[in-house]
């Protein structure tokens, strides 16, 4: 209780300000505003803050320390800032919660006092945007049937060649992007690897820079199909007609494992197996089989 002039101890109105060092007072108090003014400080910002607001008691795993934005006149709408007592220990958690006609409100934001931060979805139940500190990674979390579109990424520029990307850098050297957007006449997406780009991707198909390495190829449709087997590599020409059965193969491989001396085969399938018609051998010579593919029965002897 304070007594300032000829103001009661009870009730009253106080005009002007209040100056001191200390005043105390026993219920609520109400002001138009009020204005904090001190020199900074870097350390002590509990016992030397500029405004301190301290529990006479406390409530383990959920006490609440706040302060109240309203955004109306009547109770329970708003926003409510603070620091919540998040165990036994005094540990503090920074959470905002929002109030529509409701006195506890819904989580929107906390930050554990080991530096996580988690963004809740519209009911404040579940986290589904997270930082780990510890780990320095972000995590988003999203629930759904179907195709999930978690994360959406937007470049509000319309026309060509605007689009939105995602930088990789590893000690601050960009070696890795990946754009999408509209190009220069129609939407795409590009793979680039130190900034040159290396792949694009079309409604039309695919454009690659470079070479590309793979362990097999498959053209759909009327298909052609490469692979490697031992010390034979293949090409499949396959008519998707009912079931895949190939029409006829290209085949190269070694003669024996000892040399590089190679020998090419062409084959043809007679509705049931893919039978040999062709060789050319390493030095020239071209042998044409007969109707079961075993047998040579034309012979060009290259020597």
């Amino acid at each position: 209780i304070v007594d300032v002039g000829g103001l009661p101890l009870t009730g009253g109105t106080l005009t002007g300000g209040l100056s001191g060092t200390t005043a105390i007072f026993s219920g609520s108090v109400t002001a138009d505003a009020v204005t904090v003014s001190k020199s900074q400080i870097t350390t002590s910002f509990d016992t030397n803050s500029f405004l301190r607001l301290n529990p006479s008691a406390t409530t383990n795993s959920g006490g609440f320390t706040n302060i109240f934005f309203g955004t109306s006149t009547v109770s329970n709408f708003g926003i409510a800032i603070g620091g919540e007592r998040s165990g036994t220990g005094g540990n503090p958690d920074f959470v905002v919660r929002t109030l529509f006609n409701d006195a506890t409100g819904v989580q929107r934001l906390r930050v554990k006092d080991n530096g996580d931060i988690s963004f809740y979805e519209d009911t404040g139940t579940t986290p589904k945007l997270t930082w780990d500190a510890s780990d320095e990674s972000l995590s988003l979390n999203k629930t759904a049937s179907g195709v999930t579109k978690a994360l959406k990424l937007y470049n509000n520029t319309a026309g060509a060649n605007n689009r939105v990307g995602i930088d990789f850098h590893t000690a601050n050297t960009l070696y890795g992007t990946i754009e999408a957007g509209y190009g220069a006449s129609a939407p795409e997406m590009n793979l680039k690897v130190a900034n040159a780009q290396i792949l694009k991707l079309t409604s039309a198909g695919i454009d690659v820079s470079g070479s590309v390495t793979s362990t097999g190829l498959t053209v759909e449709g009327d298909a052609l199909a490469m692979s490697h087997t031992g010390n034979t590599s293949t090409i499949s020409l396959t008519q998707k007609a009912g079931t895949q059965n190939s029409i006829a193969t290209i085949s190269a491989n070694r003669e024996d494992t000892s040399t590089s001396a190679s020998r090419l085969l062409f084959s043809t399938n007679d509705g049931t197996s893919t039978l040999q018609r062709i060789r050319i051998a390493n030095n020239g010579d071209i042998s044409f089989y007969e109707d079961t593919g075993t047998t040579a029965k034309f012979f060009w002897d290259a020597s």
